[in-house]
């Protein structure tokens, strides 16, 4: 029991508690549920373990795909970005050729070299 208190005491407090006890699982696994209702199966432990597995792959799957959509995003928003900077730029240029000061314009903080 101290070794599930401890998990629990090392959690955040913002998240789902997660209790990691190899002896919880051993505990669980010998009082296995389905043992005593009759429809036990020597491999029902391992295939419980290989579903969790699952579980957890997939979760990982899913936080990939949210992260690269994520950056997909941030990558398509950097080149509008970077497409407006260029735009501004040749107005600016083509401000100066044709011997317009924007300077006045401007706020004060923004200097043109």
């Amino acid at each position: 029991m101290q070794e599930i208190l401890d998990s629990i005491r090392r959690q955040d407090g913002q998240s789902d508690v997660r209790i990691e006890s190899e002896a919880l699982e051993s505990v669980m696994t010998a009082l296995d549920a389905r043992h005593l209702w009759g429809s036990y199966h020597p491999a029902m432990g391992l295939k419980a373990r290989v579903d969790r597995a699952e579980g957890a792959s997939q979760e990982l799957r899913d936080q990939v795909r949210k992260a690269r959509q994520d950056e997909e995003k941030a990558q398509a928003a950097l080149a509008r970005a970077k497409e407006r900077c260029e735009e501004l730029e040749e107005e600016v240029r083509a401000y100066r050729e044709e011997g317009i000061c924007i300077s006045d314009q401007l706020p004060s903080l923004v200097s043109i070299p």
